[in-house]
């Protein structure tokens, strides 16, 4: 489609509302870049291949979703130009095996892997897809009301104190 130079609007608009069948290996992903495939059609690949696999529609001819992505791939992606929110996407939605010891971390940075890259590998692994596990039903939320608070009885007004007894004049 790219090649048929159809509009990026309506490259997306297929790849949103058809069943996703391409490779979204890092392989993949870098064959994109080098295709100059503009980088919003692919996030709409990774996009699509992701909800395809939560919902658990995933195709025979989507790939590269259960790859496990290591220090290697990551390199090869950076030293490709593929942009960094489409390798966070990457990280994101994969099994993941990354070295992220000190001499691995040596070797990512001398491999100019951006250290916003680097966090994201340190970072823990996201859950499970949810194909692997159907969704639980959304827990009911009841509102249980608390009565009104009772009123405290009124007490009665408080008494004026007492007038002290008048003097009486002294008698003469």
């Amino acid at each position: 489609m790219v090649n048929g130079k159809l509009s990026r609007d309506l490259i997306v608009t297929k790849i949103t509302t058809s069943k996703p069948g391409f490779d979204l290996s890092s392989s993949g992903l870098v064959s994109l870049k080098q295709a100059k495939v503009d980088d919003r059609i692919v996030r709409a690949m990774l996009d699509a291949g992701q909800a395809a696999r939560q919902n658990g529609g995933a195709p025979p001819s989507l790939q590269g979703l259960e790859e496990v992505l290591t220090n290697d791939e990551v390199i090869r992606m950076v030293t490709a130009r593929v942009l960094k929110p489409i390798i966070f996407t990457k990280i994101q939605i994969s099994r993941t095996d990354f070295d992220v010891s000190a001499a691995g971390l040596v070797r990512l940075s001398e491999n100019k892997v951006p250290q916003d890259v680097i966090k994201a590998m340190m970072a823990p692994p996201a859950p499970p897809a949810a194909a692997a596990k159907p969704p639980e039903p959304a827990a009911k939320t009841i509102k249980v009301e608390k009565p009104p608070a009772e009123k405290p009885p009124a007490k009665p007004p408080a008494k004026p104190p007492a007038k002290p007894p008048a003097k009486k004049p002294p008698a003469a």
